[in-house]
């Protein structure tokens, strides 16, 4: 029996597009990661994700997870709300330019500090929708494989489902330097829910 891999990115590797009445068009979607776990027929592997489009209807919900499931994919729904403070705010508007080296632009400094907490609030709800996500489809004996800033809090929600699940967390780029790491805002927070992983990578 193969081992389990629950691979937890932001995004799926593929990208749905609704096609009529009830059904949906999946594409591969490019990128380093997707490629690169093609290759692997170790493990048998399934990922979790957003979908990258907001499908607010339960009855669409149901048909894009049926035809995710076939190509072993499970969704995370994210409205747009949680998606613009989330992923827009605290995701690409702090995390990305610091964990980049790039700083924050100096005329957004004021609407970062003025909007940061509801950014900050949207970032943990969205890492605990996708532990939610993660914990209804744990079989004990999972990996649980955790991709790069977009959730930095997945570790912590899913050790506290079960401190027995093997996690790891892997960042895609380099860890910032101590530097850059005390500016992040929640920098303490941040660091301990990724320690909560068994393996940082």
């Amino acid at each position: 029996m193969k081992q389990r891999l629950l691979v937890v990115a932001n995004r799926l590797p593929v990208s749905a597009v609704r096609r009529g009445e009830e059904s949906w068009s999946l594409d591969i979607s490019a990128g380093g990661l997707v490629s690169a776990l093609l290759g692997v027929k170790e493990v048998d592997a399934k990922w979790i994700g957003w979908v990258g489009v907001n499908v607010p209807d339960e009855i669409w919900q149901r048909a894009l997870t049926k035809a995710l499931a076939e190509k072993r994919c499970i969704p995370v729904f994210l409205d747009e709300e949680i998606v613009h403070q989330y992923y827009n705010g605290y995701c690409n508007n702090i995390l990305w330019p610091l964990f980049h080296y790039l700083g924050l632009p100096q005329e957004d400094r004021l609407a970062t500090t003025r909007s940061f907490q509801s950014q900050f609030d949207a970032y943990k709800r969205a890492n605990q929708m996708f532990a939610d996500v993660d914990n209804e489809h744990y079989e004990e004996g999972d990996v649980v494989w955790c991709h790069d800033y977009h959730l930095m809090f997945l570790p912590k929600c899913l050790k506290e489902y079960n401190s027995n699940m093997k996690v790891g967390w892997f960042l895609h780029t380099p860890f910032p330097s101590s530097e850059i790491h005390r500016t992040i805002p929640s920098r303490s927070d941040l660091l301990r829910s990724v320690l909560a992983a068994d393996l940082v990578g």
